[in-house]
């Protein structure tokens, strides 16, 4: 799609058909290299508990009420030609997620030794599809399986479905399942924290990352 023009086809309407046009958070356009996914963030304030736009204004999306996504059929693609039709969406808001993903409740299920099979997790809740594709990976953690697995991964099943095919056959060993805790769900809520923490935390001026581990065997 074109970029730069998006906030002006893209609408939250409520039930009643009204544009919500202050839910949103304005600025930068998250488009993904491709220009085929651009992350549309809501703004922050209204959803942190505690916050003024948040006792003011409310959530965003409010449990049990109907909302429909709009795009508009003039917004034009990378190449200067309109959509076909224009896309509507119809939704209507699920239950406030606050709690962080937990690895200890994801399903792993290893290859077996030999073979290309692929390494199947499977998450509790939908995940971030980006993040999926950049913060997990496999590693050994002794024996013949020593360092990172070179492979491909796919997602699947919504989000909750990760995959794992090995550039070469699994050697048998133990092997470790390597996720950033930056990794999140699609409510933003990260294996470190959850999204609605205290803003006013104090922020450290160095980013690092820490991970976790998943161990898993190939037999």
């Amino acid at each position: 799609m074109s970029r730069g023009g998006a906030a002006g086809h893209i609408h939250l309407l409520d039930a009643h058909g009204r544009d919500l046009n202050a839910e949103f958070l304005p600025g930068e356009e998250l488009w993904e290299p491709n220009g085929q996914r651009i992350t549309l963030t809501f703004d922050p304030g209204r959803i942190k508990r505690g916050l003024t736009s948040n006792e003011r204004m409310g959530p965003p999306i409010a449990e049990g009420q109907r909302y429909t996504l709009v795009i508009d059929k003039e917004w034009p693609d990378a190449k200067g030609a309109p959509l076909v039709e224009t896309y509507r969406k119809a939704f209507r808001g699920g239950p406030p997620l606050r709690v962080p993903p937990d690895p200890k409740l994801w399903k792993v299920t290893p290859p077996r030794a030999g073979t290309s099979e692929p390494l199947v997790v499977n998450f509790e809740r939908p995940m971030n599809y980006p993040l999926l594709q950049r913060m997990l990976q496999v590693a050994g953690s002794r024996g013949p399986a020593g360092g990172t697995v070179a492979g491909t991964i796919s997602v699947d099943k919504n989000e909750t479905e990760w995959r794992f095919a090995p550039a070469a056959a699994w050697p048998a060993g133990v092997y470790r399942l390597v996720v950033d805790q930056a990794l999140e769900d699609l409510a933003g809520n990260s294996l470190g924290q959850p999204f609605d923490i205290d803003v006013f935390d104090r922020v450290t001026e160095h980013i690092a990352t820490t991970t976790t581990a998943v161990p898993f065997s190939v037999r």
